[in-house]
């Protein structure tokens, strides 16, 4: 599987790679944006493969849990002082594709209307 991994890598060019991560990450965050949710994270310090975004903590838990059975998209919680404050959402390797993202933000879309109401 490693193998395999580093193929594809290397195949698509790590500068192609990066840029197609840097990509995603840039329109998860728009769409997030898009969708009235703060970026938490300071601008400076962005990641290419993980956003994470302030939600409501009484939408965390339901809106997490709808995406998973619903759409079949796990998204993570916070950890610790951040448990119900915040939502990551990682985008690596093959789900960090314009196509993929668009499907995330569109499903959460969907569940944050139902949650909101």
């Amino acid at each position: 599987a490693l193998r395999k991994a580093v193929d594809l890598a290397l195949n698509e060019g790590l500068q192609n790679r990066y840029s197609r991560h840097a990509r995603a990450a840039a329109q998860l965050r728009d769409g997030l944006t898009g969708l009235g949710l703060d970026i938490f994270t300071d601008g400076n310090f962005y990641s290419n493969t993980v956003t994470v975004a302030k939600v409501q903590p009484a939408w965390s838990s339901p809106v997490r849990k709808m995406l998973l059975e619903k759409h079949d998209i796990m998204i993570a919680d916070g950890l610790g002082p951040l448990s119900g404050k915040i939502i990551r959402i990682g985008h690596m390797g093959t789900s960090a594709k314009q196509k993929t993202i668009s499907m995330v933000i569109d499903a959460l879309s969907e569940t944050l209307a139902k949650v909101k109401r």
